[in-house]
């Protein structure tokens, strides 16, 4: 039935189901907080990995500026040819006011520019101001004269030096200094030469099993309107706030069957259900309709069934509200109430890792139901009835990017070293038991190095989040599949391990994503471990006591 997308039975995460983190709204700034970078994809977001091309404008303004000084302090005209032959001027001056005015063709040709002589070591037709600006694009003043050994006070003038420099880019034997300098343009040629066409609509983020994920939806300025985000089949928007702060609700009325039929093995429990904004007010033949064509979308079974639902609802079973006794052999079409928002806050720190096709983080959300919701548990047949607002919090991790940046997983020794997040939540009591007496779950943050290592032809996958400077674990995890917790804590967010030092929970969600220039060059990867404790008489997905959602992200060493 359509519940609360946060949890698979509301304020019941089903974390074997892909079930994404929360807790109160905000941004995460308990230890260890993080900073934003300005330059950060769309604030909004709550995205933090580099925005390609507004990074390619901002590496051009710093050029312009830069050579614009270095032109009025020296007093020199760089439109001469850098060649030894005749000076022959051409136009390749600063734009009027440094870099105000401009053109995406204008960056287009600067990274061109910087190609043909830094990287192609191609200098015809090429002028002094050309060299600079190439220079300029990762260089300050002060390095670009170190590296050209200019002293202004000298009798060689910075035209001449330019020209040394352009005369020994096709040696063999370039000086140590030159070679770092062009393996370093070539570099920054290859993150930011090309005018990136994918844009944040374009990006999915995993925040669980296979068909959990979200992504941005924007308005017609460009901006983010709204974060979708999927669970299963079911799909709910979130407004968005600010700062990576979205918030969606839903008021109405959910219709549904549940019925047993069949005999012996064959016997199913068929839950088909269709949910009714607020003032909308269907009649019993659209409910009808309606819940036989939620059963043909979304059908394990066999079409027998499907016929017999249809045949079922001919007979027009009676509507009770869910709690209500169903006086029908057959049985009832159940409506419940519903009324609750939820609050999501996204936070990640992928360009502190340089990370610009991909990036990864936690969630925090919440979940608020409100007074007169009735939500059904599917699992165990329960209904709850709601009786004031009641609050529940909890982490989740996500990672993704750019699907056309998708990188095949490397089949050669690879090291990825960045970043961790672990969002931990612990329940407390169980709220269905004792509503009277419901304590939301505790939540808290940890923040750590990351080490992805690939090896054995991509076979091995190995990851060590080292959390020890913040007081939790170091975390080993072999190719997403066991876990071991090192260290020993004393908290109430401590893992429970049997007597042999063993964590007594399964790892319920994994996910590892490359991403790169080309599908053959994975530079990033990031990706997440989900760890859930569960009693040892657990009878749903509903029923755990600690989960641990470890984010990670890194750059190729």
């Amino acid at each position: 039935m359509k519940k609360l997308t946060l949890l698979t039975s509301v304020l019941a995460l089903a974390a074997c189901g892909g079930g994404s983190g929360g807790g109160a709204p905000g941004p995460i700034n308990t230890r260890n907080a993080i900073v934003r970078p300005e330059n950060a994809v769309d604030s909004d977001s709550g995205l933090s990995m580099i925005d390609i091309n507004k990074e390619r404008n901002a590496i051009y303004e710093r050029a312009v500026a830069t050579v614009e000084s270095l032109e009025n302090e020296n007093d020199i005209d760089t439109n001469v040819s850098v060649t030894r032959s005749a000076s022959v001027p051409r136009n390749g001056g600063i734009h009027q006011n440094g870099a105000k005015n401009y053109t995406a063709e204008d960056v287009n040709a600067f990274f061109d520019n910087m190609n043909a002589i830094l990287v192609q070591h191609n200098t015809v037709d090429k002028t002094v101001h050309d060299v600079l600006m190439a220079l300029a694009a990762f260089l300050g003043k002060d390095e670009i004269f170190t590296l050209l050994d200019y002293d202004k006070n000298s009798d060689d003038g910075l035209e001449t030096k330019v020209q040394d420099f352009a005369d020994v880019l096709d040696d063999d034997n370039k000086p140590e200094a030159i070679q770092d300098v062009l393996n370093n343009a070539k570099s920054v040629y290859d993150d930011f030469g090309q005018e990136f066409t994918l844009t944040l609509a374009d990006a999915e983020f995993k925040t669980g099993s296979t068909n959990n994920h979200f992504t941005f939806v924007f308005d017609d300025n460009g901006k983010i309107a709204s974060l979708e985000k999927t669970n299963g089949t079911d799909t709910m928007r979130y407004g968005v706030l600010s700062g990576g702060k979205f918030e969606g609700s839903e008021k109405g009325t959910e219709y549904y069957v549940m019925h047993q039929f069949g005999e012996g093995n064959n016997t199913y429990n068929f839950h088909s259900d269709k949910f009714y904004q607020d003032g909308e007010n269907p009649t019993e033949e659209q409910i009808h309709a309606e819940l036989l064509a939620e059963a043909q979308s979304n059908n394990p079974y066999a079409f027998i069934e499907l016929e017999w639902l249809e045949n079922w609802l001919d007979t027009n079973p009676p509507i009770i509200r869910a709690g209500d006794t169903c006086q029908n052999d057959t049985g009832c079409i159940v409506y419940a109430p519903v009324d609750y928002t939820e609050q999501i806050s996204v936070e990640s720190q992928g360009q502190e890792l340089g990370l610009k096709y991909s990036d990864f983080g936690l969630k925090l959300e919440t979940a608020v139901l409100h007074p007169g919701h009735v939500d059904y548990d599917i699992e165990n047949g329960e209904i709850y009835h709601i009786n004031k607002d009641l609050t529940y919090v909890e982490h989740g991790a996500f990672a993704g990017g750019y699907p056309g940046k998708l990188a095949d997983t490397p089949t050669s020794d690879m090291t990825f070293k960045g970043t961790a997040y672990a969002g931990v939540t612990r329940k407390g009591n169980n709220w269905a038991s004792d509503l009277s007496n419901y304590v939301q779950p505790e939540t808290d943050y940890y923040r750590g190095s990351s080490t992805l290592t690939v090896s054995n032809n991509g076979a091995n996958q190995n990851l060590v989040a080292d959390f020890t400077d913040a007081g939790w674990y170091k975390v080993t995890v072999n190719n997403l599949n066991s876990i071991e917790f090192d260290g020993n804590i004393t908290s109430k967010f401590n893992v429970s391990k049997d007597n042999n030092g063993n964590p007594i929970g399964d790892i319920e969600n994994r996910y590892i994503g490359y991403y790169g220039p080309e599908s053959n060059n994975a530079t990033e990867a990031v990706g997440f471990v989900q760890y859930v404790e569960r009693p040892q008489n657990a009878t749903s997905e509903t029923s755990w006591s600690f989960k641990a959602d470890i984010a990670f992200g890194g750059a190729k060493q």
